[in-house]
């Protein structure tokens, strides 16, 4: 094992679901050993099933939902600073932070069932009209009425 402080963490993956552009709340998924992560940004750990409001790397309030032993969403306030500054605090201890572009849509929405759920939900996180919300709901309920339609 090496010295690095950040040695710990080369296990765990991290990702922002939502856009880039400002908003009310950022959700930062992690995947892989985030007990040690939240630990390593002195960040309260829920149980699985649970949530809880707690302190980020001394950077935001955020709000924790334990969804596995080995994910959970982060959800800080959506500005692009604040973002800028939890994506720099897990880099800092070691955590490969994503872009979701890199990470496989399967794994970056993991309550999707299939694959065109992920492709729906992962549309919904970057659209910028909020006129789109209900057309792209209404393809996500045309597919599962007709999961074999193109």
């Amino acid at each position: 094992m090496s010295d690095s402080p950040t040695a710990q963490f080369d296990v765990c993956t991290a990702w922002w679901a939502t856009s880039p552009l400002p908003g009310a709340i950022g959700v930062l998924h992690l995947v892989g050993d985030v007990e040690c992560v939240l630990d390593g940004l002195q960040a309260n750990c829920p149980r699985v099933g649970q949530t809880t409001l707690s302190e980020v790397g001394g950077i935001d309030e955020a709000v924790i939902a334990r969804t596995d032993t080995d994910s959970c969403l982060v959800m800080p306030h959506g500005g692009p600073r604040i973002r800028q500054l939890l994506s720099k605090a897990l880099v800092d201890i070691g955590v490969n932070v994503r872009t979701v572009d890199s990470a496989p849509l399967r794994s970056a929405w993991p309550e999707a069932r299939n694959q065109f759920e992920a492709n729906v939900l992962e549309a919904l996180a970057i659209t910028e009209s909020p006129r789109a919300i209900p057309l792209l709901l209404n393809q996500l309920q045309r597919y599962r009425t007709n999961p074999k339609r193109p």
